[in-house]
């Protein structure tokens, strides 16, 4: 009598219910036990055939995960002498574009069956002026990509690179320095042309931050330089105008006046012909300011009142010395004869004193007084007696 299903549980149920016992796995139904729709072609046979149609149609896996497709590839031929043989040998390579320098210098070593090693592999291409470009895989991101180098196109043209190998000694140099160049960076445009995320920049070598610190001290110190050798401000001038005496006055123009400028001795025998003249008296230092005159340019006078009372005083002092040879601005002996006569005349007075009396009142008030007692009206009669 066949088991039904109902039968078949319980046993299932006892034969998993067993303890340490692994689980069975079902056996997989027979061609005869499917229905017609799902029976296969060929019978068992086909069943048991792997199916390899649907690998063999799917597209190879780019060597970059989330490149969009297939990546494209550059043509590289590699010229170079052979060390055992004076002939030069040619190795012709296909890369993706985003092989880098490590992993060309590597491909070269199984090419030539591990007869070149990385270690003394020196790349570089040759433009047609005859400058060297070495492909370098010090620094970061194993060297970069080759095709960012410069001399290397990715339009499916050959790309010639020079192999030349180096000795032990050098191999071993060249390992222990530090790249002189920065690592070459692609567009953000070439990654994403081919759906994938750029890079982040590799950090620079020793030798360039070297290089950018001493290009750095280099411009601090042409700075310091210009800041040292700056022209000076020039002194200003009675009209505004900038330098000397004759500073920005061209042909045509009139000279400006400096603000101080030393006495002349032409001004100075002006103060003491002025003097002998008229002597001293009160506001005589204004009165001889306009003896000297005024500046055509803006119509201020030359020397001020102030001035010229600072020159009389230095003349006062000048002559009271004996060594009058040693002075740093000498003045003329006749000069400083006149000088001492004008003071002798004075009594040794200023201006100031000149226009006082002896009682301290000044001239001009006391004569005013003395006009106004003479000119005031005599004092009234006294009135005639009564007649007797």
């Amino acid at each position: 009598m066949p088991k039904t299903r109902k039968d078949k549980a319980p046993a299932a149920a006892a034969a998993s219910s067993g303890a340490g016992h692994k689980k069975k796995q079902p056996a997989a139904p027979s061609q005869e036990e499917l229905p017609p729709k799902k029976r296969q072609r060929g019978g068992a046979a086909a069943a048991e055939k792997p199916d390899n149609s649907a690998a063999a149609a799917s597209p190879a896996k780019p060597s970059a995960q989330g490149a969009k497709g297939p990546l494209p590839t550059v043509s590289i031929v590699v010229l170079y002498r052979d060390e055992n043989s004076s002939s030069e040998t040619k190795v012709t390579l296909s890369i993706d574009v985003l092989a880098t320098v490590a992993d060309l210098k590597r491909l070269i070593m199984v090419q030539t069956l591990g007869s070149l090693t990385p270690e003394r592999m020196k790349l570089y291409t040759t433009d047609r002026f005859g400058n060297n470009t070495e492909l370098d895989e010090r620094g970061g991101n194993g060297g970069g990509l080759v095709v960012a180098y410069k001399g290397i196109d990715r339009d499916g043209k050959e790309n010639k690179l020079t192999l030349e190998m180096l000795g032990n000694a050098e191999a071993g140099q060249r390992f222990v320095q530090n790249r002189t160049t920065l690592v070459p960076i692609m567009p953000k445009e070439f990654y994403q042309g081919l759906g994938l995320p750029p890079p982040p920049p590799p950090a620079p070598s020793g030798q360039a931050v070297a290089n950018e610190l001493a290009a750095n001290a280099a411009a601090n110190a042409q700075f310091r330089k210009a800041i040292k050798n700056r022209p000076k401000t020039p002194r200003k001038t009675r009209g505004g105008a900038s330098g000397g005496a004759g500073a920005g006055a061209g042909e045509g123009e009139a000279r400006s006046v400096p603000m101080y400028s030393p006495w002349g001795e032409d001004e100075t025998r002006v103060i003491i012909d002025y003097l002998q003249s008229k002597g001293m008296h009160n506001g005589c230092w204004a009165s001889i300011s306009k003896e000297l005159g005024t500046d055509p340019t803006e119509g201020k006078p030359v020397r001020t009142g102030v001035q010229v009372k600072d020159r009389w005083r230095n003349l006062c002092l000048a002559a009271d010395r004996t060594d009058t040879k040693k002075m740093r601005h000498p003045v003329a002996e006749d000069i400083l004869v006149s000088v001492r006569s004008i003071r002798t005349l004075a009594n040794g007075k200023t201006p100031r004193q000149v226009g006082k009396l002896d009682d301290g009142t000044p001239k001009e008030s006391k004569g005013k007084g003395k006009a106004s007692a003479s000119t005031a009206a005599p004092p009234a009669a006294p009135p005639a007696p009564p007649p007797s």
